[in-house]
């Protein structure tokens, strides 16, 4: 199996980072696994980071109302 290599996952960005701190924090709290899951997980981790990364938001710093407002609406 020559040309074959080992591929390793991009490290966390820090938006990433964050929202597993949030979601630690929610679970310290004794939140259920299904709130965790459902309420704050999926929409963080597959529709907010991704609208992050479609921005070009790499941070919280890039986070303001001016990349917010100039986003198309999808509702």
């Amino acid at each position: 199996m020559a040309g074959l290599s080992v591929v390793r996952p991009a490290p966390p960005s820090a938006l990433e980072l964050l929202v597993d701190d949030f979601l630690a924090s929610c679970r310290a709290r004794g939140l259920s696994p299904a709130t965790l899951e459902r309420g704050y997980g999926h929409p963080l981790r597959r529709v907010f980071l991704p609208w992050c990364a479609a921005q070009g938001v790499d941070g919280v710093e890039a986070l303001n109302q001016r990349v917010v407002a100039a986003s198309p609406r999808r509702c």
